[in-house]
């Protein structure tokens, strides 16, 4: 097990701007893509340093709520706005749940976050303060807490640390890549950045948690599966992308339509496929 004391004492300086063509691309057709530059400026915090991302937290049983997460240098200087207000407004109206604000440091070794449950006020917490954050969003959070559960591999900030400490095992937490919610109903992207030909390229059985949870994201809110893809892309081709939409989502199976085709097309319905890739 992870202890709190094993995750202070790791390195601490995270830092997670994605920029390349098709982030910069998705970001100036201004959706809302994790962890750009973009996603400051759309909040009103033109040239800091923040690393702002739209989370989901739960699983199927428990479904899932969603978390708004701000990394900043240090959370003293953060001052809340009216932008914030208004976005987590209309982010709210789009996932038809309240959504939640956890602002974190990346360079301090004392963990403390800011937490607001409105967007307007906000609380500093230290572990056991974020621990009753947690608890009043749903108390099974902080139940059988373990290192088991589904989250980025690669372990970029603090309050990703924090979750591998201190919330359950049975839950997945991850972010968006991107989100659309300037059109009629939210769209939800997954970006796969792969080395292999996109155009022989399929999903990988082992995104099973993080592709059904959003599965299930997408049911709950009474949209159609054309509402979640998956776009794979390589860093050396700006002319195609590879545009999956997932109907079956099974362990050891998923059948999907594919397309490979220009950015312009990424609302294209693609064919169908069905995949029982794995990495090598």
């Amino acid at each position: 097990m992870i202890t709190i004391q094993k995750a202070l004492k790791e390195s601490i300086m995270f830092q997670t701007n994605k920029t390349d063509w098709l982030n910069d691309k998705l970001a100036e057709k201004g959706l809302l893509v994790s962890s750009h530059n973009s996603f400051n400026k759309y909040l009103g915090y033109n040239n800091l340093n923040y690393d702002i991302s739209i989370r989901f937290i739960g699983n199927a049983k428990l479904k899932y709520n969603y978390l708004l997460i701000i990394i900043v240098d240090d959370i003293n200087d953060f001052t809340p706005n009216n932008q914030i207000k208004k976005f987590l407004s209309k982010l709210s109206e789009k996932f038809a749940k309240q959504i939640y604000t956890i602002v974190s440091s990346r360079n301090e070794e004392e963990i403390l976050f800011l937490t607001s449950l409105n967007g307007i006020d906000f609380i500093k917490s230290d572990t056991n303060g974020l621990k009753l954050f947690f608890k009043h969003i749903n108390a099974q959070y902080i139940e059988n807490i373990g290192v088991t559960k589904t989250v980025n591999k690669s372990i970029n900030d603090n309050f990703q640390k924090w979750t591998r400490a201190n919330l359950s095992m049975y839950i997945t937490i991850n972010d968006f890549d991107v989100v659309a919610i300037d059109s009629p109903k939210i769209f939800i992207l997954e970006l796969k950045r792969v080395e292999e030909d996109i155009n022989t390229w399929l999903p990988y059985l082992d995104d099973y948690a993080n592709y059904k949870a959003c599965d299930v994201i997408i049911e709950d809110l009474g949209l159609d599966l054309n509402h979640f893809r998956t776009v794979a892309y390589n860093t050396n081709n700006e002319n195609e992308i590879a545009i999956c939409i997932l109907t079956s989502i099974e362990k050891n199976k998923y059948k999907l339509f594919k397309e490979v085709s220009p950015f312009e097309n990424l609302f294209k319905k693609p064919k169908y496929f069905e995949s029982t890739f794995r990495r090598v």
